[in-house]
């Protein structure tokens, strides 16, 4: 059992720690859709033998290093509040209080090896992506134990993959990358000195961002979202009557090159030009010439928090109100000004107010591009957003990533729209001048039905 003393504190003596709005977001997706579950996973295909006693040990001292590895929820049940949106983005629930968090001082974890039986190379492959996936699938009971799965998956005696899940609720996909990396490298030299949590610890950051919340400034980023949503008219959505995954695109990809002249040309960013994309999808869907996107940003701001591991993202809202006689460029403008002024108030406890959200990543800032081992595709389908989010990873060739969505108001046939939507402006952008209005690229107008509740 459990008890008061297994725990860690902080400087000021405590040992329960409120979690970020995104935290909170994640465990009620979790809670009230039984097909959901909330692990991020990576899986490696290493090709080779594998000491069992020696990974099991770079497991454990990445965990011992790192305090997120070793936390524990705390939740309440979640009472009448059986659908997360309530068809409203803009609503405030009020029968849950929140997801806390607090740290073990130590935990072992046993790896887990998975020996995959087959009679030639394909049918060990199509059974080890099995258990994978069932892996993968299986629930980690968050409030009893800590928030990341390691398993070992042996094909012969000289052939392991070798997978990771962390728990969403209080790990990012950056962590995920963090935790890997460090696991390889302590693996392959355990003498190797210690790589992440060198700065602070994510303990710490949690107890700051509770005191900032308790002070002038944090009123101050609450005070600049009340007034810049105050006015704002949200979606109402329609509760789909049943789960509808039929034509659920996979993936979303754009032209880097063109997206790149297009930044060039209007004097602004490549991100900057696919919030564009994204706006004018919004407008065209519903209707709307005033458009909200949110998107996912990591919060590792402070030097010191470079190297700490946890759910660092932060919830921005970019609200664009396109004017009748706005060319490309003003519009550009308008939104690179919105999109700063939005970063600047970021905040832990921000909550999305948009159905569209958009998790934007460099491959070169996660190290994913530097793996020397095969990446093994998982089904992440068991995975949900509060709407849907477009995860998407900018390479040195191609802006492309994965869709993801809360089926309990969305359909396969929703997102696949929202994709071709997408692909229907990033043309139109691309043969586009500058000087050519805004208003120009909405004269044709997707069916919304299924989509809105009018």
């Amino acid at each position: 059992m459990l008890s008061e003393l297994n725990f860690m504190a902080d400087k000021k003596g405590r040992s329960v720690f409120k979690a970020p709005s995104v935290a909170d977001l994640i465990i009620r997706l979790e809670q009230t859709n039984p097909s959901c579950t909330m692990n991020l996973p990576i899986c490696l295909d290493m090709k080779q033998k594998i000491d069992i006693n020696k990974m099991e040990r770079a497991v454990n001292r990445v965990i011992a290093e790192n305090d997120v590895l070793r936390a524990i929820a705390l939740i309440k049940d979640i009472k009448n509040n059986q659908h997360l949106l309530n068809g409203n983005f803009n609503s405030e629930n009020t029968e849950y209080d929140g997801c806390k968090v607090r740290f073990l001082k130590e935990f072992h974890y046993e790896l887990p090896v998975r020996i995959v039986s087959g009679a030639d190379d394909e049918e060990k492959y199509q059974n080890a992506l099995a258990l994978l996936n069932q892996d993968l699938k299986t629930r980690i009971d968050i409030t009893n134990s800590i928030p990341v799965r390691t398993w070992l998956y042996q094909l012969d005696e000289n052939h392991f993959w070798l997978a990771c899940a962390v728990h969403h609720y209080i790990c990012d996909p950056l962590t995920l990358s963090m935790y890997l990396k460090a696991v390889l490298s302590y693996y392959f030299d355990e003498n190797s000195s210690q790589i992440f949590g060198t700065g602070s610890s994510f303990m710490d950051y949690l107890g700051e961002t509770e005191d900032l919340y308790a002070n002038d400034e944090g009123k101050k980023i609450e005070a600049f979202w009340l007034k810049e949503y105050q006015d704002f008219e949200p979606l109402k959505l329609k509760k789909q009557q049943i789960v509808d995954r039929s034509d659920m695109p996979a993936g979303i990809a754009f032209d880097k090159a063109n997206i790149e002249r297009i930044a060039k040309e209007n004097n602004t960013n490549i991100f900057n030009v696919i919030m564009m994309i994204y706006h004018i999808v919004y407008t065209k869907l519903y209707h709307f010439k005033d458009s909200s996107i949110a998107f996912a940003v990591n919060g590792r701001k402070e030097k010191r928090y470079n190297t700490t591991m946890g759910l660092f993202i932060q919830v921005v809202n970019s609200r664009l109100q396109f004017e009748e006689n706005q060319t490309l460029k003003e519009a550009y403008k308008a939104l690179h000004h919105n999109v700063v002024i939005a970063f600047t108030n970021s905040s832990a406890y921000m909550k999305y107010k948009s159905p569209f959200i958009i998790s934007y990543q460099v491959s070169t800032q996660i190290g994913t591009d530097q793996m020397p081992f095969e990446i093994v595709r998982a089904d992440t389908s068991y995975l949900s957003a509060p709407g849907i989010a477009f995860a998407l990873m900018e390479t040195n060739h191609e802006i492309s990533g994965s869709n993801v969505a809360d089926f309990q108001y969305f359909s396969g046939k929703d997102v696949k729209k929202v994709v071709e939507c997408c692909m229907e402006t990033q043309q139109q952008l691309i043969t586009s001048d500058k000087s050519r209005k805004i208003s120009d690229l909405f004269t044709v107008s997707a069916d919304d039905s299924g989509i809105i509740e009018i």
